[in-house]
């Protein structure tokens, strides 16, 4: 049937493929062009209209791994009115999604799908006595614009299987759709690439949202793409990943696991090149700063590891952190400890010339004076850090 410039919907529904919705568009017409009362059923009839309509979209448009989205399995039946508008409502913010309707799927969008629902869930009573034959002249611009932003968007979307990836979009449609885990059924892979253009509160929602044994596996992963990163440029622009971790350290609560996301990171420290885990390293006295943390690393015996990396210390920079980290431990050195890293400090140019460092050996000097051999002593004496007699105990 070719539409009329009079009809209540013009716009041609067989023209996208949605041949079965033709017939249906007819009745809606016959219903509004009726002189007596059967525009009553039309809030009814658009309810219905629509309601099919995003289910189609989301049928034909989404991967199939969606499919829990639009359709409830345990029930075999689609899902309400109500929760398609809120998925649609979800995704039409989503990046890749975005690309395909350019905008055109905007709030107005939803909140026109909204009106459509509530009229249509009206009772007989209301219906009756409440809904006005003005209905029809008020709501044919509100349809057609639905319409103009709905139909081309379903040409645009169907056989393109689209797949969500973009972990806002996934934790919003978990909250709403209460999906029981669709952020944790999610491949870790997926995760990781959407981490690398979070900003911190995404990663600190992230963090939260998911199960213990989900992040362990993201991590470890992260750190198995860490080791073979090639240059220090290809970490610089991996950032993101390095900080996943390190907040993720300083996020969980539990501290036998915040320990055992620390090891992971700490062994990668300690046998990977120094490019590769300066990230990690920049941030340890931060790190350290957590009880747990410290006493792990002093029961671990990971002293000696922070000694050797002090005595590897290549710029000034790493100097100083290197400085700073020994002297959070320092309460839980030996005596020998002290001594070599007092050596230390004078075999190595990005030691005694960082005023960090220095700082930190100066304060030394006083703290554990009863500690020093002759030979620290003599290198306190050399770089001007010895205590002025009259302040030895």
């Amino acid at each position: 049937m070719k539409a009329k410039a009079s009809d209540f919907i013009e716009k041609s529904f067989s023209f996208y493929g949605l041949d079965e919705f033709e017939e249906y568009k007819n009745l809606i017409n016959l219903c509004t062009s009726d002189d007596k009362n059967l525009y009553r059923l039309v809030p009814n009839l658009l309810r219905t209209l629509f309601e099919n309509l995003l289910y189609r979209i989301f049928l034909e448009g989404l991967s199939q791994k969606h499919r829990n989205l639009y359709f409830l399995k345990s029930q075999t039946r689609s899902r309400d009115f109500s929760e398609l508008i809120s998925v649609l409502n979800i995704l039409k913010g989503d990046p890749e999604i975005k690309k395909i309707h350019k905008d055109t799927i905007t709030e107005k969008t939803i909140q026109y799908l909204k009106g459509i629902r509530k009229e249509g869930n009206i009772d007989t009573h209301a219906i009756i006595t409440q809904l006005k034959s003005s209905y029809i002249k008020e709501k044919k611009d509100e349809v057609k614009l639905l319409l103009d932003a709905l139909l081309p968007f379903y040409n645009l979307i169907k056989g393109k299987d689209v797949i969500i990836t973009e972990f806002s979009t996934i934790l919003q449609l978990d909250r709403v759709l209460r999906l029981s885990g669709a952020l944790q059924r999610q491949d870790a892979r997926e995760i990781i690439e959407n981490i690398k253009r979070m900003d911190k509160i995404d990663m600190g929602d992230l963090i939260v949202e998911l199960d213990y044994e989900k992040l362990k596996e993201i991590i470890e992963k992260i750190l198995a793409e860490i080791i073979l990163i090639e240059n220090f440029k290809e970490a610089k622009e991996k950032q993101s990943i390095y900080d996943f971790i390190i907040y993720s350290i300083m996020i969980i609560k539990d501290d036998s696991k915040k320990i055992e996301i620390f090891k992971l990171m700490i062994d990668e420290i300690i046998s990977q090149e120094s490019f590769k885990i300066f990230p990690f390293h920049m941030k340890l006295t931060e790190l350290l700063k957590f009880d747990s943390i410290k006493e792990f690393c002093i029961k671990s015996g990971l002293i000696e590891e922070f000694i050797k990396l002090y005595k590897e210390s290549y710029n000034y920079n790493i100097a100083g952190i290197n400085s700073e980290i020994i002297d959070m431990l320092r309460d839980s050195l030996s005596k020998d400890q002290i001594n070599e890293i007092i050596e230390a400090f004078s075999l190595e140019r990005q030691l005694y010339e960082s005023s960090q460092a220095k700082n930190i050996i100066s304060n030394w000097a006083f703290i554990f004076q009863l500690e020093f051999t002759e030979k620290s002593e003599a290198i306190l004496e050399k770089h001007g850090l010895a205590i002025p007699s009259i302040m030895r105990l």
